[in-house]
């Protein structure tokens, strides 16, 4: 499903995908060698989770994960809340060459909306 998502999406387009689903299943189906895009991922805790660390003070935290340079969780990145929802945003590259290696990203699809 993911590579025909990414096939069908213009150049500097950008998919989303909110879910529960956890990051060591998700970055693997996220990064085929069909979907030509860079992923970033996003952790935003569950209400419940934000309001016992918070004091009562609801708020948003949002955690941007870097990635390693394969595209994966670092070996030591512990994960906080396993209920967490997990934000992944796939930046479609402008051009992609043979190797379906991305010459441009999300700088500029960010400016396509």
């Amino acid at each position: 499903m993911l590579a025909e998502v990414a096939r069908l999406m213009r150049p500097g387009g950008i998919y989303m995908l909110i879910t529960y689903g956890a990051p060591k299943e998700r970055l693997t189906l996220l990064n085929q060698v069909q979907c030509c895009w860079e992923v970033e991922l996003y952790i935003m805790p569950t209400p419940e989770y934000q309001l016992k660390w918070s004091n009562g003070a609801a708020h948003a935290m949002m955690e941007k994960v870097a990635l390693t340079v394969d595209r994966q969780l670092p070996p030591d990145y512990v994960l906080k809340n396993p209920e967490s929802h997990f934000i992944y945003v796939c930046y479609k590259s402008d051009i992609v060459t043979e190797d379906n290696s991305m010459v441009a990203g999300q700088d500029d699809a960010m400016t396509s909306f």
